[in-house]
């Protein structure tokens, strides 16, 4: 969870604060998870006012003026940071601002976590998938080495449920003709409930040589 910057600003009256917004940090979020957060402030007089008053709100997210909210879908992963003013209809006016910081994730991740190694007539490695969001995965990761020619051969298939805030190690391998291999991994994610789907690749920055015969 990110966390609020410390300082508050408000202005006084008699010594106490008249207003101050009592929401003191923002939950992460996952790319095009859509996003609903309620800013809480205490005191003031008469009707209240919310606006961004430094930095800004990611693309996708709007803060609503007269209830403090937050809605929307962020589809960059990020960390943003902004300053958010409340203020009310007071004669004089009061006014309070917090900062804050706003994490977005990616909803699916693809990595190496050992990156294909060819040795003699095969080549194997592993990835690693991570699943940032709040929704279970229907996941299926696809690995293959291309050959110059463009023929692909598969070195690892699987399909399972990948549970929300999790990781998984996925091993893939197989014995291939003499060559030079690039090794493309894809992963795929779907969240049938809301109809939405995840995709990640990956690919060798070089061919991997393969010097002997299966």
């Amino acid at each position: 969870m990110a966390l609020l910057c410390a300082s508050v600003q408000a202005q006084k009256a008699g010594g106490e604060y008249k207003l101050w917004i009592t929401t003191d940090s923002l939950p992460s979020f996952a790319m095009q998870e859509r996003m609903y957060v309620a800013l809480m402030a205490l005191g003031g007089e008469g009707t209240r006012h919310w606006k961004v008053t430094q930095g800004a709100l990611p693309d996708g997210l709007a803060l609503s003026e007269p209830e403090g909210t937050i809605t929307g879908v962020v589809r960059q992963a990020g960390e943003y940071a902004f300053t958010v003013t409340v203020s009310d209809s007071g004669k004089p006016s009061h006014a309070a601002s917090r900062d804050f910081k706003l994490r977005i994730v990616s909803a699916l991740l693809l990595e190496w976590m050992k990156p294909p190694l060819a040795r003699e007539n095969r080549i194997d490695g592993s990835v690693r998938v991570s699943n940032g969001s709040k929704d279970d995965f229907d996941l299926t990761v696809i690995v293959v080495g291309v050959a110059g020619n463009g023929r692909a051969t598969a070195l690892g298939y699987e399909r399972f449920s990948l549970k929300a805030g999790t990781t998984q190690e996925v091993a893939f391998g197989n014995t291939l003709p003499m060559g030079g291999y690039g090794v493309h991994a894809d992963a795929v994610a779907e969240v049938a409930s809301k109809n939405v789907i995840f995709r990640q690749s990956l690919q060798t920055a070089s061919p991997l040589s393969i010097t002997q015969g299966p």
